[in-house]
């Protein structure tokens, strides 16, 4: 997570130490005790029977930054050093308002100048360490940022900006235990909250930075908008979308930030809302600056718009199409696919898409239509996958990894579709074409190949063949759950579990959930080694697809031929999530 847009505020934050001036001093208390309006209105009283007071105008100065309003803070600072230029508050204020502009040196020479005519003090050196940070020399500011915890070693902002070098080092551990120091001492710096949260995320203790995040906001009320983006930020990179919605929400009620609705419009586009994930992209080419805003932002919104929110783009289409497939509405991505057919006939995504579409509801023969017309036009497929690549931010290798992917990955949906229609032959055909660039395929489309050779050998009734295909597939890619599972159906095949007869596998979502309809068919008594085997391959494809019937359904068979405890409870799990059981099996279960 990003932690430097941090570091600007903490140049104006808490900087007022006893040698400063009583104007000074009142500007940091106004600031600390969230009083702004009532500052501005005190000094501003003050300009109304002096006003051609420099340092009064400086300190007003530092309250409209402290509140956001820099236009106005830099032109009051700006005027003060008019009336006064050896005004050392307000050589320190502009100093300050350079650097937070991103005028580094330029702050570093009115700051030493400002030195010069001053002896200085903690809050002094933590000021330069910044700037020195933000100019690259990390030996200065390491240094300054020592002498200032010389001074007061309990200066909570001297601390903050202490564990931020650590962090930005890489060292999280000792950024933690370095900020955990300054919560104690203050637990009410927002700064502090949302250092610590990075620090924790970084170690990969997703759990510790919600909790430190939540621990500011029990304190209430939030007046940082950016604590409730960390906390969707995190949420969306586990994948908690529901939750990541829910905070982002909360932070765009406070700021229209552009990350804010970037995050968002990320959000949205995974959980396949394409509409909410469109509407703010295009909010975001409204309002996006070039020279302003961040490049890479910029670039993405430009992509994402061509790449699925233009309704004159194939991907406009079949990303829609996507979305549904995804969502299990595959009569509607069916009519997202046609319509985008009609238009771009000769596209292969879209086409590929649409066998797909077919195989998950299992009309084999116009799936296969499909990826031969795919198959076709073969030649378009490269530049519409760098377009759709191209906004997911893929690039050098990945996109390779990508390209590389396309064409195999059509021939292994033609050698799916001829096994579940039961020739074998055209099956071990398009297997054959996939595997020939098998060297260059990512781990996980390799571990589905050898998983339909290792149930193109099932089918042929060759177990110790399927066997050892579906070990290969485990092996290049471990957390592919289809093979576990295989791997145990093989196992209760030897040890007579389920039949071998007549066996049939349909795929369902993405080829992720297979069923077998002879499951509960008894076979000969089981043989406990082998059946232990199986619950091992069974337990690991539960881990790896938790929602998935099957691996419940097959585990469910297993436990109740080991005699085990607990089958009852994998029988109704498999039951919520859609397998079919017979009413006799249910009620011995329940009886």
């Amino acid at each position: 997570m990003k932690v430097l847009h941090l570091l600007s505020a903490l140049l104006f934050a808490m900087t007022c130490h006893a040698q400063h001036s009583a104007n000074a001093l009142l500007v940091k208390e106004y600031i600390e005790g969230k009083n702004i309006d009532e500052g501005k209105s005190f000094f501003e009283a003050l300009l109304a029977d002096d006003p051609m007071n420099a340092e009064v105008n400086a300190c007003l100065g530092g309250l409209y930054n402290a509140e956001g309003n820099t236009l106005m803070a830099d032109s009051l600072i700006n005027y003060s050093l008019v009336l006064d230029s050896n005004c050392l508050e307000c050589i320190r204020r502009k100093s300050l308002m350079l650097s937070q502009a991103g005028s580094h040196r330029e702050a570093l020479r009115g700051y030493q100048n400002y030195l010069a005519q001053r002896k200085a003090i903690g809050s002094d050196y933590a000021n330069l360490a910044l700037i020195f940070n933000y100019l690259g020399d990390s030996k200065q500011a390491d240094e300054n940022i020592k002498a200032a915890l010389e001074i007061d070693p309990n200066d909570v902002r001297a601390i903050i900006i202490s564990g931020y070098f650590q962090l930005k080092k890489g060292y999280a551990a000792s950024a933690v235990s370095t900020l955990r120091r300054a919560e104690k001492l203050d637990s009410g710096n927002v700064r502090t909250i949302l250092f610590l949260s990075d620090a924790y995320y970084t170690l990969r203790r997703y759990d510790a930075a919600l909790n430190t995040l939540d621990r500011y906001i029990k304190k209430g009320p939030i007046e940082n908008s950016e604590v409730f983006y960390k906390k969707a930020y995190i949420h969306f990179e586990l994948d908690s979308l529901d939750l990541a919605e829910k905070h982002i929400n909360l932070a765009l009620e406070s700021d229209s930030l552009v990350n804010y609705y970037y995050l968002r419009s990320s959000i949205r586009y995974s959980q396949e809302d394409m509409e909410g994930s469109c509407e703010d992209f295009i909010y975001l080419s409204t309002i996006l600056k070039e020279g302003e805003d961040d490049p890479s932002i910029i670039e993405q919104v430009q992509l994402s718009l061509k790449a699925f929110c233009d309704p004159e783009a194939a991907g406009y289409y079949y990303q829609r199409g996507v979305a549904n497939y995804n969502l299990k509405n595959f009569r509607k991505a069916l009519s997202w696919y046609r319509k985008g057919e009609v238009l771009f006939p000769e596209n292969p995504i879209i086409l590929s898409f649409k066998g797909n579409t077919y195989m998950a509801i299992e009309e084999y023969d116009s799936a296969i239509s499909y990826y031969h017309k795919a198959l076709d036009f073969q030649e378009a497929f490269e530049s519409e996958a760098i377009l759709s690549a191209g906004f997911r931010g893929l690039a050098g290798e990945d996109l390779e990894s990508v390209l590389n992917s396309i064409l195999p990955s059509v021939n292994a949906s033609l050698a799916e579709c001829y096994l579940f229609k039961g020739n074998l032959i055209e099956c071990e055909k398009y297997l054959d074409l996939a595997m020939k660039s098998i060297w260059q395929l990512p781990p996980p489309i390799v571990a589905h190949l050898h998983t339909i050779s290792g149930l193109l050998s099932l089918s042929k009734g060759d177990l110790s063949q399927a066997e050892y295909q579906l070990n290969k597939a485990t092996i290049h890619f471990p957390e592919h759950a289809m093979a576990y599972y295989y791997l145990a159906v093989t196992k209760c095949i030897q040890a007579g579990t389920v039949s071998g007869k007549g066996f049939s596998m349909r795929f369902r979502n993405k080829g992720m959930n297979l069923r077998i309809p002879n499951i509960s068919e008894r076979g000969s008594s089981g043989q406990e080694f082998i059946l232990r085997q199986a619950m091992i391959n069974v337990d690991k494809a539960i881990l790896y697809a938790p929602n998935d019937a099957l691996g419940y359904a097959l585990r469910a068979v297993i436990k109740r031929d080991l005699k085990q405890e607990g089958y009852c409870y994998d029988m109704l799990k498999s039951r919520e999530l859609g397998f079919e059981w017979s009413s006799e099996e249910i009620s011995a279960c329940l009886n």
